[in-house]
């Protein structure tokens, strides 16, 4: 029997980077109860998803905007259609005004509003009413969602609830071009993680100079501010455990019925 010859110790950034260059995209395989990383769904299961769209021009903005926006995160709404299907499509992106840092980003007071001027004056008024979600980036993280991403999501489900919108999609991003959706279907209470995602193909440099300036005119960078307690230093950054608790994971109809065990999705992107 033959040993495997002991590899050089790496960091854990070389790790996932030479774990990821051998193997081909769209083999991983998700382990049952394990939130991230993907599943590979054959053709049947594959029918039973809602799928995730993404046009070249929302593909290549989104990539741009986090390499642009590094090292720190970086919030983005996106355009949405709801398809026939049920699937989405996200055709476009667009940046409101916010503050951002290494582990953090807050849109501004204005930020949307602002934004909604600026798409009234370059006559989008219609697309307001498909800025159906929020996307960000966790730069150099994996895409997990903390728990202040799901304190976010939640003040955003309920203003939609609000409003009467039926879906929110939530998009996570980051520089390894991995990305974790969820779409959360408002009016029946039910989320679902890691759909299938079709994204087409897109030429990133092509929005570079669209990501640099929107960064510089709509991101304003703020650095966690050390606090002393019973001693010692800890940041402001803190993380609170996520409340799932009005959703529940999976659909009671035929057309999207999601096997507990299995909810994800295979990746184009």
């Amino acid at each position: 029997m033959s040993v495997p010859p002991v590899m050089p110790e790496q960091n854990p950034r070389s790790k996932k980077r030479a774990f990821r260059a051998q193997v081909p995209r769209g083999q991983f395989e998700r382990p049952i109860g394990r939130k991230l990383s993907i599943e590979v769904l054959d053709q049947v299961k594959d029918a039973l998803y809602p799928r995730v769209h993404i046009s070249s021009i929302a593909h290549g903005k989104m990539r741009a905007l986090i390499a642009a926006a590094s090292p720190n995160e970086v919030t983005w709404l996106p355009a949405i259609e709801i398809l026939s299907d049920g699937s989405v499509h996200v055709y476009d992106i667009f940046v409101p005004g916010q503050e951002c840092g290494p582990g953090t980003t807050n849109v501004t007071t204005n930020g949307e509003s602002d934004l909604y001027s600026e798409l009234v004056a370059s006559g989008q008024t219609q697309t307001i009413t498909k800025l159906l979600g929020w996307g960000h980036s966790h730069v150099w993280f994996d895409v997990y969602a903390s728990g202040i991403d799901e304190t976010t999501t939640r003040q955003y489900l309920t203003s939609f609830h609000s409003r009467k919108k039926t879906h929110f999609v939530r998009l996570i991003g980051n520089c390894f071009d991995d990305m974790f959706v969820s779409i959360y279907l408002i009016q029946q209470g039910v989320v679902i993680h890691h759909p299938l995602i079709h994204a087409e193909p897109t030429n990133t440099n092509d929005y570079v100079s669209w990501a640099t300036q929107q960064v510089r005119e709509k991101v304003s960078v703020i650095r966690p501010q050390p606090i002393i307690k019973q001693g010692l230093f800890s940041t402001t950054n803190t993380v609170t455990p996520a409340d799932h608790s009005p959703f529940t994971e999976g659909y009671t109809d035929d057309t999207y019925r999601l096997h507990p065990d299995t909810k994800g999705g295979n990746y184009g992107w």
